[in-house]
């Protein structure tokens, strides 16, 4: 989503779990007003178990959003990289525009397989101060890709230890 869309989503998010504050964990309960997303993104069951049947941005995307997420998508599978959507991805900045990814690896605790994500950003340059600028960026974690590289057996075996030195220790000129 973007400036357009997302407030509206916004509030009908908060609608949906403000009609639902009682079931919800105590953080999410204190904070839903501030940043509904943030419920999205919580891994207790309770909260969990609350937005399954909750608003999804992707229903509410205005034409341009839709338009651009449906041009991601197709781009994607043009070039045989697969993925998937997934409903609860919260980036939780509002700087992000439109397109959030993330990278993951089952090779990995399911808890921390995340390995890095990041997505658009048109107006994170304005915010600060500066001229419109479009822009996409992500973050990688050089420790998690290891660990699923590590996990997934790609990395080289370790050198063969050595199992005789030899020195010619003969005297005589060189």
């Amino acid at each position: 989503g973007d400036g357009t869309c997302r407030p509206a989503y916004l509030e009908e998010l908060r609608r949906y779990l403000g009609a639902h504050r009682d079931q919800l964990c105590d953080e999410h309960r204190e904070r839903l007003d501030a940043n509904p997303l943030r419920v999205l993104d919580c891994k207790r069951p309770e909260c969990r178990e609350v937005t399954e049947d909750a608003p999804r941005l992707v229903d509410e995307l205005c034409g341009p959003c839709a338009a651009h997420f449906a041009r991601v998508r197709a781009g994607l599978d043009a070039l045989g990289i697969a993925h998937q959507v997934d409903f609860r991805l919260v980036r939780g900045f509002d700087y992000y525009t439109r397109t959030t990814f993330e990278f993951a690896s089952d090779a990995i605790d399911a808890a921390q397989n995340g390995i890095g994500g990041g997505g658009r950003y048109d107006g994170l340059v304005e915010m600060l101060g500066g001229d419109p600028t479009p822009g996409i960026g992500f973050g990688v974690g050089i420790e998690r890709v290891l660990l699923a590289c590590d996990g997934e057996g790609v990395l080289p075996p370790a050198p063969p230890a050595l199992d005789a030195f030899v020195v010619d220790v003969a005297g005589g000129d060189a």
